[in-house]
Parts: structure tokens; C-alpha cells; sequence
């Protein structure tokens, strides 16, 4: 009997058409390329995506084709380079679009519009396109067309108030995490368009906003938001390790992150092996948050010592034992070799024709019937220019190298 074929990806067969640059769009699309979409990436020719001149980069040298951003955040799509300002740009991507069922596109509000490649213009040809346009402030509104970054969007509309140290000014979360948030987002909008479309045949314009992403996000944000109006409350940046067996603390090879607090308090108590604290007058009121002695006490003279004679794995393992929320602290170097991840196949390896063979996180989450499909690295610049222009829109090889002498492609 013939084996059974490999199960199909979700959105196989789905044609999507990615007009973005940078974080917040290119992992929108990426995620959808992860599931099995048919992502081509349009970019400008000659300089690419602004991502390719962005950090990290094997051995430190700036390279195009090596960003580590660009490369993750384009797996397993194909790339051709248009400049859109051009009407033969303009005319390729519109017969891009009227084949897609999603476009996405992160220019500024009015950009896409004066390019003739506006969501009135493409629906023209295509009626049941779903676009998704991303931009700091959304498509209207008085903040439309102001300036900002992720740093400026995480201040606005997210927890910026709330993160740091009490006696410093606010610290931002590492990384580009609102614009990450924000590629979720757009590609979880676009989903719920296309799932619209399945019942109606209509496609959709979807609006996504960075700020408003921050300000909707369950990550504290609309918590705190809520906790105001009700009680006028606003919330203060906590020092850390300023609750019982809470925070971050050093072990004999790193850290670990302790979420305990005074309702797990016996269970601390019971790891250093100090079960007595609990009759300890000291402590008679751990139930109400304890005292600041009481706090400094056990933090720093009980738990400290006992956690720097262990391991992270060991510390980690002893508390989750006594039913403790903690984890280790992971530095780059132990993420990519703790046995967890590799048995659970979290990384993926990807040989880049350019850059070489590279490891990056896989699918985010995982579907039994119709699994992610393996990745494939990032194009590069123009890689798919002839497969996409000439063996689908139809234009012949003597087109496509004046297309390309004119700097059009």
C-alpha cells in the first residue's frame, strides 16, 4: 500500500502579497508564509527591505543577504523587487494583487493611496481581496500622519508607565516587542477577514494600528486600564524581590525568576527546608504580604544562600517540586541548547544559499492535522524576480531585462 501523502498546511493554497518592510508587517506575512501561504515579498530594487541593513550579522559584518532580522523575518517567501513609484511597477503589482487573496502593507496613511495601489483600486479588479494596512496611528484619526517608533507606541499605548524600577524613569521591554505584537495582530486580523469572506465572498479592508495594539493589549495594559476606572489606581513600578520569595535572583550559573509570593509562601518555606519560619513571630503575618523585614529576611538571608549553592536546572527543579511558578533565566547560549527545546523540535534549520546554515524558531504553535510546513530561507534581493514576472504574469525574458535595465525590477 502507497504511503499517505504529507498532510497539507492551513492556508495552503492561500496567495498573499507583501508590500512591507521591517518588523511589525514582515511578521505578519511571515507567519502566514509559516502555515503554508504563498507569500511574494516586493521590495525596492537595488536596496531591498531597510531590515537587510539591520543587525545581527554573522561575525559582525554588515551584509545584505545576512541580517538575521531580515532572514527570520522572511522565511519561506518568495521575493521579487518592484520600485512602485514607477507605472510599470505600478502595473506589476497590480496584476499581483488582482491574483492575491491578501495584501499587506505598511507604508505611511495616503502612501499605498498615491501609489494607485489603494484598497479602492485593487478591490476594483478583485473584489474579494482582504488588505491589511498597518501604520503607527491608524488610517484616520488626528495622530495619523504624526511620527513614531515602537519606543513612542509603547509609551502612548502601552505599559511603559508601569515597567522599571520605582526610583528610576520608566524602562521599556527589550526588543521590538509592540511591533511584534502588532504582526500578530495584523495576521490574526487578516485570518478573521478571510474566514468572513468563506461565508460572504466579500473581501474587507483591515485598519491596524501599533498604538492601538499596545493600548487593547492583554499584556497588563487593559488590566491596568480597567483597575483605573474603577479605582482611580494607578499602578507603580515595584522594586524587585520586594514581596516574599518573589523575583528575579542569582544562581551559582545565572538566574531565576521566583513567582511565589505570600499565598505560596509555606511552599518556599518548605524548599530551603525552613518549615519552622511558619511559627517564626516574624512571619505571623506573611498572609498579608509580611513586613519589609520579614521580606528582606528570607530573601536575602534564607533563600539567597540556598539558591546560590544550586544550579538554574537544579533551582528550577526543586521549586516546581514543591508546586513554586518559577523558571530559569535563559541566556542566548543556554536557549539554544536546553534539552526542552530540542526534544519539542522548537528550532528549525534553514540553509541560506548566502548567509549558511542558521537556526531560527520555528512555527509558534502547532496543528496536528495540518502541520507548519518546513521553512525555507529568505529570498534574496529580486531572487524570484524571472519565476513570479515571467513563468506567472507572463512577460518574456527580453521584458524583464529591460524592465530590469530601466530599474524598474
Amino acid at each position: 500500500m502507497a504511503p499517505s501523502p504529507p498532510p497539507d498546511s492551513a492556508l495552503d493554497g492561500l496567495r498573499v502579497l507583501d508590500l512591507t518592510h521591517y518588523v511589525a508587517g514582515p511578521f505578519c506575512t511571515k507567519l502566514l508564509a509559516a502555515y503554508g501561504a504563498d507569500v511574494i515579498k516586493v521590495e525596492r530594487p537595488g536596496t531591498g527591505d531597510g531590515a537587510r541593513r539591520m543587525g545581527p550579522f554573522p561575525s559582525d559584518e554588515p551584509h545584505p543577504e545576512r541580517s538575521g532580522l531580515f532572514l527570520y523575518l522572511n522565511m519561506s517567501k518568495r521575493g521579487v523587487t518592484l520600485d512602485l513609484s514607477r507605472p510599470e511597477g505600478r502595473d506589476l503589482a497590480l496584476e499581483l494583487a488582482a491574483r492575491a487573496d491578501v495584501v499587506v502593507e505598511n507604508f505611511r496613511p495616503g502612501v499605498i493611496a498615491k501609489l494607485g495601489l489603494g484598497y479602492d483600486s485593487l478591490a476594483e479588479r478583485n473584489p474579494g481581496l482582504v488588505m491589511v494596512s498597518i501604520s503607527n496611528f491608524g488610517q484616520t484619526g488626528p495622530y495619523r500622519d504624526f511620527l513614531a517608533n515602537e519606543l513612542i507606541a509603547y509609551g502612548m499605548g502601552g505599559q511603559l508607565q508601569s515597567t522599571g524600577t520605582p526610583d528610576r524613569p520608566p524602562v521599556k521591554l527589550g526588543g521590538s516587542i509592540g511591533l511584534y505584537q502588532t504582526g500578530q495582530m495584523a495576521a490574526f486580523a487578516a485570518c478573521t477577514a478571510l474566514f468572513r469572506k468563506e461565508f460572504t465572498g466579500a473581501g474587507d479592508y483591515v485598519d491596524i494600528s501599533v498604538f492601538e495594539t499596545q493600548a487593547a493589549s492583554q499584556d497588563r495594559r487593559s488590566i491596568f486600564m480597567l483597575n483605573h476606572q474603577y479605582t482611580g489606581a494607578l499602578v507603580k513600578r515595584r522594586a524587585d524581590a520586594e514581596d516574599l520569595a518573589f523575583g528575579i535572583f542569582p544562581c551559582a550559573d545565572g538566574a531565576i525568576c521566583f513567582w511565589s509570593g505570600v499565598t505560596r509562601f509555606p511552599r518556599a518555606a518548605e524548599l530551603v527546608g525552613r518549615a519552622d519560619l511558619l511559627d517564626d513571630p516574624l512571619y505571623a503575618h506573611y498572609e498579608h504580604g509580611g513586613s519589609a523585614e520579614s521580606i528582606h529576611h528570607f530573601n536575602n538571608e534564607i533563600l539567597l544562600p540556598w539558591l546560590l549553592e544550586r544550579s538554574m536546572d537544579e533551582a528550577w527543579r526543586d521549586s516546581q517540586a514543591v508546586g513554586l511558578a518559577t523558571a530559569p533565566i535563559f541566556s542566548p547560549g543556554w536557549f539554544f541548547k536546553h534539552p526542552y527545546y530540542r526534544e519539542r523540535g522548537f528550532w528549525e534549520s534553514v540553509d541560506h544559499p548566502v548567509a549558511g546554515g542558521l537556526e531560527f524558531p520555528g512555527a509558534p504553535f502547532r496543528m496536528e492535522a495540518t502541520p507548519a510546513r518546513q521553512g525555507r530561507p529568505a529570498p534574496m534581493l529580486g531572487e524570484h524576480n524571472a519565476e513570479v514576472f515571467c513563468g506567472e504574469l507572463g512577460r518574456t525574458e527580453a521584458e524583464l531585462d529591460a524592465l530590469a535595465a530601466a530599474g524598474v525590477v
